[in-house]
């Protein structure tokens, strides 16, 4: 067996083994783990090509790394996200500071820069600290952001990035289907401590068990193997991919991952992958995004209702949301009203504070009944960020990945252009984020891959459109020979 699969083989092992024997084994160690996983990036950067190294490491943090963090002080906690950004600035310092210096802000990052800033403003009309919660957001979306404009810097990058993510779904793939038969519970066997939030009745959807494996819920999980077989699915239709995967024919991969990804559960990512491939039907046939850009539309009037309140006026909408459910769909259905009628409750609190929001810190975004006990539940970005930074706030998030994606799509590489080969990969991760953004509107579960493949794409929009092969092919697109740091720094010295 080749020795290719050996780290593959051993991590199913450990995994499987600790799910059926040593159950919690990982539990006196998640501290170390986490200050560890540091170390473990500049480790990468210093081992691999930068790109490669800032890929492998988000991607191992949100598959594997414990759902857990360490409080450091008030809002300021190290998790997966911050202990892979601290690590990966850390390896740029050391290895790569040309990187930094080269960087130059553009039009595309005035949305993140608002975004992020704008705590500082939220946070002194509170009169709350600025510091801690500066930090925590600089690190779970500002690095990663800053992190994809500077490594993902053209289409090869960003191609590198979705394959990152199709072989990740594959690698979730089995554990996957573990779940699904032996109840969601490895980041409990594995870590010691469960990684749902909310009822253990989440988990149980459709029939059978919705896997959560090492994310925080399994709605992050189907949405991960929604971008997985959606990237995989046009990747292998555009001839990107080999013919073969692991000695495999693509095309069994490639069934057997949209099988797993119907295993899932998950039927919010059920209708994302139908619109993603709406999408890409539509630019392959058509040669036309109109439909992303009404996908983006129908997401941002949405937030921008439920901000204003409009939202819970409309009578069809108020009446689901106090009527009864009398279809089969109840499970469902109450789950999304009850998510109405906490929004309808916070979105009315944000709007005594509706330019800047409450604050981070202290609970203010949320609603509290007159015994002090909180009667309010976030389950979506956009209301978070609503309450928390206000309107500016919250346009800040939705610009932050649209911007990037619908530049891509309209101004710098049209529809048109997503049959070639060398394009397809970033198309494919247009559409992800766009459909990010719609997940945000219903979800509150952050993934710094996105986060990274905004970045990359603001970089991409920002340089003028790579030449492009009157016939693609698929040796045009082919991943370059994996090289070590050393080799490849020798290699960009003696070329420069």
């Amino acid at each position: 067996m080749s020795k290719k699969f050996l780290p593959l083989i051993l991590l199913y092992g450990f995994i499987f083994g600790c799910a059926f024997v040593a159950k919690g084994l990982l539990r006196p160690f998640v501290r170390l783990i986490l200050y560890g996983w540091i170390f473990g990036v500049v480790y990468l950067f210093k081992r691999f090509p930068p790109q490669r190294a800032l890929i492998i490491s988000f991607l191992v943090a949100v598959l594997f790394l414990p759902e857990t963090g360490i409080v450091i002080r008030n809002d300021f906690v190290i998790n997966k996200t911050t202990a892979t950004s601290i690590g990966a600035m850390l390896a740029t310092f050391i290895y790569y500071p040309n990187y930094l210096l080269s960087f130059r802000p553009g039009l595309l990052d005035i949305p993140i820069i608002i975004w992020i800033f704008s705590i500082i403003p939220s946070q002194l009309t509170n009169g709350l600290s600025v510091t801690t919660p500066m930090i925590q957001n600089i690190l779970v979306w500002l690095t990663p952001y800053l992190l994809g404009r500077i490594y993902l810097r053209n289409l090869s990058d960003l191609n590198e990035l979705a394959i990152g993510i199709f072989i990740g779904g594959l690698i979730y793939a089995p554990l996957s289907l573990f779940e699904n038969f032996k109840t969601p519970n490895l980041h409990l066997w594995v870590y010691g401590s469960p990684a749902r939030i909310g009822s253990y009745l989440q988990t149980f959807r459709l029939g059978g068990y919705r896997p959560t494996i090492f994310m925080e819920h399994g709605l992050a999980v189907g949405m991960w193997m929604m971008a997985a077989t959606l990237i995989g699915v046009w990747l292998w239709q555009m001839k990107v991919l080999p013919k073969k995967i692991w000695n495999y024919p693509t095309s069994w991969i490639i069934g057997g991952l949209i099988f797993v990804f119907i295993q899932v559960r998950s039927t919010g990512a059920y209708y994302y992958i139908l619109l993603g491939l709406l999408v890409l039907l539509t630019a392959k046939f058509a040669r036309t995004a109109i439909p992303l850009a009404l996908i983006a539309l129908i997401s941002v009037s949405y937030v921008s209702l439920g901000a204003t309140g409009q939202l819970y006026q409309i009578p069809q909408v108020r009446e689901f949301m106090y009527s009864g459910t009398t279809n089969a769909s109840e499970e469902r259905e109450g789950s999304l009203r009850f998510r109405l009628q906490n929004e309808e409750l916070l979105s009315e609190h944000a709007r005594q504070q509706f330019v800047l929001g409450w604050g981070q810190g202290a609970g203010r975004n949320r609603v509290f009944n007159e015994e002090g006990e909180d009667i309010s539940v976030t389950d979506s970005i956009w209301i978070i960020e609503f309450g928390v930074r206000g309107i500016i706030g919250l346009y800040g998030f939705c610009l932050t990945f649209l911007l990037p994606a619908l530049s891509f799509a309209f101004f710098r590489y049209p529809a048109h252009t997503w049959r070639f080969p060398k394009v397809a990969a970033a198309a494919s991760l247009a559409i992800i984020l766009v459909l990010y953004v719609w997940d945000s509107a219903l979800n509150a579960f952050p993934n710094a891959i996105y986060t990274l493949a905004s970045g990359g794409l603001a970089t991409v929009v920002m340089k003028p459109r790579e030449k492009l092969s009157s016939k693609p092919s698929r040796s045009s697109v082919r991943s370059q020979p994996l090289l070590p740091a050393r080799s490849y720094r020798a290699q960009k010295t003696s070329s420069n």
